[in-house]
């Protein structure tokens, strides 16, 4: 069901896509166009943006395969800033590239993931599933639904 979560709000053909990472790859010539472009998008550089897209594309395909999340750690972790890192303790997984979409998404697209997600733990809140072993802090909630 995590999975399931994730992709339908990761498949998104600009974020899931792996053909926009190859773009930004071919652009790299040009960085000044792929900050720019970054900037505008995320507020943050074109090095964060990759690294996201990156950790973002290992997930959807990890789930497409329908391979595991818990307690899995990424071999692409996203890259974050200090500031970032106050609310992410660790940066290689899951919780710290959930963390890093709502940068990509939409409010009303991240609004929506944030709710399913908060279903989707509460349906298995009572069958010992610990959501600490795939990153998540006691007041992820919290820290997902304070402004960016």
């Amino acid at each position: 069901m995590l999975c399931t979560t994730v992709y339908t709000t990761v498949k998104n053909p600009l974020v899931a896509n792996s053909a926009f990472i190859s773009i930004l790859k071919k652009m790299e010539s040009s960085a000044l166009v792929c900050d720019k472009i970054s900037k505008e998008w995320t507020g943050f550089p074109s090095e964060y943006l990759k690294s996201w897209l990156k950790s973002l594309v290992l997930v959807r395909n990890l789930c497409a395969h329908y391979r595991r999340l818990y307690r899995r750690t990424f071999a692409f972790p996203p890259k974050l800033s200090k500031k970032q890192r106050m609310y992410v303790e660790n940066n290689n997984s899951l919780f710290a590239i959930c963390f890093v979409m709502r940068y990509m998404l939409e409010s009303s697209s991240w609004n929506n993931f944030v709710i399913n997600l908060e279903a989707l733990f509460e349906e298995y809140k009572g069958k010992k599933v610990d959501i600490s072993l795939i990153g998540f802090p006691i007041n992820w909630l919290q820290i997902l639904r304070s402004p960016v």
